[in-house]
């Protein structure tokens, strides 16, 4: 159950193997794991006639010779985030006061992944934490209300890293073929790196958040800091440029989509070549020292220029000790207000578009007070303080008045990161996951992707958190990441797709947890 998109579809137009035996063997995977790592919190009960009707549409398209016409994702199970709504028998969604409301419709990207011939096969567990914040003893690494946390399959008791862990275990393990997810503060960039996988961060704008449950969809003066994104996460670059070619488009619902400044859209697909290193120019960001530390303890400077050497023997152009002098460490605290009160403005605009409000939920204090007074939380008194600040400036500040803060201004200006872009004449940057997500965190208008490159061997120590699940043990993986400037996706593919193919890194590291079913357990050929 590693086979990539194209394997799936070879079979599948062959007739060696039929959608709902693809559904029957991602469904028993997620069965077997699910219990002991809680990355899936329900499963589509349609999801079986859904894949009936599909294959039925291939046969008649088979008979015809137009098997051409189907849909690129035809008859290929997905799993999204829980935080997208479906118009199904999967009630939404993932905040703790709205579990079970309906929509009357999909939101977009789902519609796009229908369309085409996708079968959302699931929802992935959302763990809310930059919205959450850790005033109650800093206990609780990630936050959900549907059961405990979800694990990582690498180690023992691995801390996933993101809000989107779930997103990244199901498709690292196979629980479905890849997934949807959302970015906000390294929701996708982190947990890809964690969990072996591909992860990729669009520019804002270049797929919809309609009906997605938004943490910070407003837009800034600057139109830069902390904008939701919808990615994708796949165990190779190719899979996810395939993924990102069916939900990407503009959308009159997301307002933001009219930022898209082409017509006819590039075709990632098309830009995953071996040779994509060519004639690249790649800056190796040096500066931010504050998370030197965390980030070389996972993956050394030496082993980082082993890749910048790889890079290099494949004719790629290294502009080393790229600084952003400017950018300077971030003020949490101010951080977090921001991301509350962009959270605080869009959650009662999302609960209008429910068919009904449920729980007599209005606004993020209603969200809030509910989850405090649930007697099934486990953590209800954890990390809700930030739904609170929200309510709080509401009344007295607004989206426009938000001022860039001064701390942050560094990563804007002649000594931060555009510029960096432009007077090193780059394509891209390569840099630590952890640096990745911080950039994209601040910034909208940039774009990136995280490759699998190494694991840690078995002379580390096991590092545990606070709450006693693992952040570091033997065989944690651990990724690259490539960043780029507004909308050059299609740069980020070539370069990725081809660092992939000279590392072949994903396949050295194995997880300790595997599912047992293998699609050859149920294969049946059809006459």
């Amino acid at each position: 159950m590693d086979a990539t998109l194209e394997e799936l579809r070879t079979g599948l137009d062959a007739g060696y193997f039929t959608s709902l035996q693809l559904v029957q063997a991602y469904t028993r995977r997620i069965q077997q794991v699910n219990p002991l790592l809680e990355a899936v919190t329900q499963i589509n009960p349609d999801a079986h006639v859904i894949a009936i009707q599909l294959d039925n549409e291939r046969d008649q398209m088979r008979n015809r010779s137009q098997l051409s016409k189907l849909g690129p994702l035809h008859g290929i199970p997905i799993l999204i985030k829980n935080t997208f709504a479906t118009d199904d028998n999967m009630p939404t969604t993932s905040l703790h006061g709205v579990v079970g409301s309906r929509v009357p419709e999909d939101s977009t990207v789902v519609h796009k992944l229908r369309d085409a011939g996708a079968i959302i096969l699931g929802k992935t567990k959302t763990q809310w934490s930059a919205i959450r914040d850790d005033s109650y003893e800093n206990t609780v690494e990630k936050w959900t209300h549907r059961g405990s946390r979800t694990r990582g399959a690498y180690f023992e008791g691995q801390v996933p890293k993101g809000s989107c862990g779930g997103c990244a275990v199901g498709a690292s393990i196979g629980l479905a073929w890849a997934s949807v997810a959302t970015d906000t503060d390294g929701s996708i960039t982190m947990p890809a790196s964690q969990s072996n996988v591909v992860g990729f961060k669009p520019t804002v704008g270049l797929t919809s958040r309609h009906l997605a449950i938004p943490r910070a969809l407003r837009q800034e003066l600057t139109d830069t800091l902390r904008l939701e994104s919808v990615g994708t996460m796949a165990r190779t670059v190719k899979d996810a440029a395939y993924l990102m070619k069916a939900i990407m488009g503009r959308d009159r619902k997301d307002p933001y989509t009219a930022r898209i400044p082409f017509d006819i859209y590039p075709n990632y697909v098309a830009a995953c070549r071996e040779d994509g290193l060519q004639g690249m120019r790649i800056g190796f960001l040096r500066s931010l020292a504050w998370f030197f530390q965390i980030c070389t303890y996972d993956l050394s400077v030496d082993k980082f220029n082993q890749a910048l050497d790889m890079m290099r023997n494949a004719e790629a152009t290294i502009v080393d000790g790229i600084m952003l002098n400017g950018a300077v460490n971030t003020d949490s605290d101010s951080a977090l207000r921001r991301c509350a009160l962009d959270f605080s403005l869009e959650f009662p605009r999302h609960l209008c578009h429910l068919e009904k409000t449920p729980r007599n939920m209005y606004s993020a204090i209603d969200s809030r007070g509910f989850t405090r007074k649930e007697p099934n939380d486990s953590d209800a008194r954890c990390q809700t303080n930030a739904c609170k600040e929200a309510p709080e400036m509401e009344k007295g500040e607004t989206p426009t008045s938000q001022e860039v803060p001064g701390h942050e201004q560094g990563y804007l200006d002649d000594l931060g990161l555009l510029a960096a872009f432009k007077k090193n004449e780059l394509d891209a940057l390569a840099t630590w996951p952890h640096i990745a997500a911080t950039l994209c965190s601040r910034m909208g208008n940039i774009c990136a992707i995280t490759v699998p490159y190494e694991k840690l061997g078995p002379e580390r120590p096991i590092i545990a958190s606070d709450d006693g699940f693992i952040d570091s043990a033997p065989n944690k993986p651990y990724g690259i990441s490539f960043i780029s400037t507004s909308f050059q996706e299609e740069k980020l593919f070539k370069i990725a797709y081809a660092f992939e193919q000279l590392t072949q890194a994903r396949s050295k590291v194995r997880p300790i947890v595997v599912p047992r079913t293998e699609l050859a357990d149920l294969l049946v050929r059809r006459s």
